[in-house]
């Protein structure tokens, strides 16, 4: 297992072997954000079916990334429940660069939340101390996930990333995330929630010219 540590701009990355020298997934192609992007999920609780709709809702430049926000919201009542700013690329793997709840905080972190590095195998874990709070992210595994969209169930990185804190009080990234090559994020759970956002829809067009 590797332990990579970020604390403000330094990086430090501790194991037993050569840090580079092992096989794994390239976890960037598992969080695609190109092109103009949405993504439509439900979710079960108990005798009430919800909706969410997660769409691109702007790209900006922030030093060496692009960041992109995703606003995610309930589609009936229709409302905005937060948004996340983040970035996906081959060399830096997959960051969480703020987010902010809808009434509620608006956070930029001054050092990225890593969800993963570029590359990883299961059982590794990379760390994060961002604002006085570490949050720690784990590639849990590589799992089938079905989701209902597609007849056959994708295979899924299945990512955990805790806080330490009470859920109430939890970003709202924190939790478990299952992500397809191409396609993001086939299904979600935050923390504090019993059941996953499950996804029913994609959709995907070139960037305007």
């Amino acid at each position: 297992m590797r332990l990579t540590l970020f604390v403000g701009g330094l990086m430090m990355t501790a194991c037993d072997t050569d840090n580079y020298q092992y096989a794994g997934h390239n976890t960037y192609e598992y969080f695609a954000l190109d092109g103009q992007r949405t993504w439509k999920y439900r979710q079960d609780d108990l005798t009430i079916e919800w909706r969410m709709e997660a769409s691109k809702s702007g790209t900006v430049e922030k030093g060496n990334y692009d960041v992109v926000t995703i606003d995610y919201g309930v589609l009936d009542p229709a409302e905005l429940l937060y948004s996340i700013d983040w970035s996906s690329d081959s060399s830096k793997g997959i960051a969480i660069h703020g987010y902010s709840v809808e009434d509620g905080d608006t956070v930029a972190f001054e050092t990225p939340v890593a969800l993963s590095e570029y590359r990883m195998v299961s059982g590794d874990l990379v760390e994060t101390t961002t604002d006085g709070i570490t949050y720690v992210s784990e590639l849990v595994g590589v799992e089938l996930c079905e989701n209902d969209w597609v007849t056959d169930p994708w295979e899924c990185l299945h990512f955990n990333i805790s806080d330490g804190v009470d859920d109430s009080t939890s970003a709202p990234f924190v939790g478990d995330w299952w992500l397809a090559a191409d396609w993001g994020t086939s299904r979600f759970q935050p923390a504090g929630y019993s059941t996953p956002w499950i996804l029913s829809e994609a959709l995907w067009s070139p960037d305007d010219d």
